[in-house]
């Protein structure tokens, strides 16, 4: 039991803090696109909100900066380990214990709980890109129009800011995202097609 509650602290670390992110830049998204709309604050208060929601932004890309080297090593870590381990746990059900409807309910289990390690992290990487976009697009949305010239400076500077994209590399080497989960069990069924092979090939050398 303290074994499973280490691991479970240990593999939620990452997800929960990526979705930690999601949240912030879903708020700043909304905050940023009623700037401007609410007919009872004037522009030096619309202002005012504007450079509220910059310094927000400054803070989440800084919570970014701090969170992204622990997060792109040990998910590098993760996923390879994920791979290798879905890959042996097929090979050795296919290979040993193909004929018990028990064992074969355990690998389903076994299988679903060793994707379950990787696939959140790389879900919600995925959404950080998404609410990233969005970000730009909630920017564009507020009342712009209507304020002053030193607003719509500064919002154009916001919005260039925005469209940097916050990129979480596992290991430096591939993108957190839904595309490199799909790359893993790709790189899964490699191994066990090699694995496959070469088992075939000592067998009938034998």
């Amino acid at each position: 039991m303290i074994q499973i509650i280490q691991n479970t602290a240990n593999d939620v670390f990452s997800p929960v803090s990526i979705n930690l992110l999601n949240g912030q830049i879903r708020v700043l998204c909304m905050r940023v696109a009623r700037i401007g709309k609410d007919k009872r604050k004037t522009q030096d208060d619309n202002y005012t909100e504007l450079k509220l929601c910059i310094n927000d932004h400054r803070n989440i890309i800084s919570l970014f900066d701090i969170i992204k080297p622990t997060i792109s090593q040990t998910v590098l870590v993760q996923l390879i380990i994920t791979g290798a381990v879905l890959c042996l746990t097929v090979f050795s059900y296919l290979k040993f214990n193909h004929d018990s409807i028990g064992q074969l309910i355990m690998t389903v289990i076994d299988m679903l709980t060793i994707l379950s390690v990787s696939f959140p992290v790389c879900y919600f990487g995925n959404s950080l890109l998404e609410e990233s976009d969005r970000l730009t697009t909630a920017i564009y949305n507020c009342n712009w129009m209507d304020q002053t010239l030193k607003f719509q400076k500064t919002l154009i500077i916001f919005m260039q800011r925005s469209q940097i994209e916050n990129i979480l590399n596992a290991g430096g080497l591939v993108r957190i995202n839904l595309q490199t989960f799909i790359a893993i069990l790709r790189f899964s069924f490699s191994m066990f097609t090699v694995l496959t092979q070469m088992s075939g090939g000592i067998v009938s050398t034998n």
